[in-house]
């Protein structure tokens, strides 16, 4: 069995592994979970533009289709 032989590269190597451990551990352990979302107002142009409206049985809309929700939409 040879010795090991100190040297220079596998210092820095091993010193920067020490030094990099900490931050990659925090960063690992943070857990991260997105905000609820506000409902959107039925006011807001952009509802009114795509004829939103919060129940679906409600609806009036021509294009609408008995059934539709946003499972089954191709935009989902």
């Amino acid at each position: 069995m040879q010795p090991i032989q100190p040297s220079r590269r596998r210092f820095l190597i091993q010193a920067a592994v020490v030094v990099a451990l900490p931050f990659v551990a925090v960063v690992g352990s943070q857990r991260v979970q997105a905000q609820a979302l506000k409902r959107l107002p039925l006011d807001n142009p952009q509802a009114k533009a795509l004829a939103y409206s919060e129940d679906a049985s409600k609806v009036q809309h021509p294009s609408f289709k008995p059934g539709s929700d946003c499972s089954n939409c191709q935009f989902f």
